[in-house]
């Protein structure tokens, strides 16, 4: 049996923390500001609507970044996320 990558993200699993619980500010690499526990207007569920486009529509950031797994694991400890109970974005 293969032991899987700790450090890997699998967004699958994961209620897209880093477009909810990041900030970003305009410029070269996102194309709107965005305050931290505020959810990026490109969100459609837990899923990013323009992934397939990031590069096209001024968001390099998000390709680069990686959580190294943690969305997943932090998203697995609660039985509550952001969509179904908003105040978790308040902690």
């Amino acid at each position: 049996m293969e032991k899987p990558d700790l450090f890997s993200a699998d967004c699958s699993r994961c209620a897209a923390l880093c477009c909810m619980a990041l900030a970003f500010d305009r410029g070269d690499h996102f194309d709107h500001d965005k305050a931290a526990g505020v959810g990026c207007h490109n969100l459609a569920g837990f899923t990013c609507g323009i992934h397939g486009d990031l590069a096209n529509r001024g968001y390099s950031g998000c390709i680069a970044f990686d959580c190294l797994g943690a969305g997943q694991r932090v998203t697995s400890l609660f039985e509550r996320d952001w969509r179904s109970d908003p105040t978790q974005t308040d902690r």
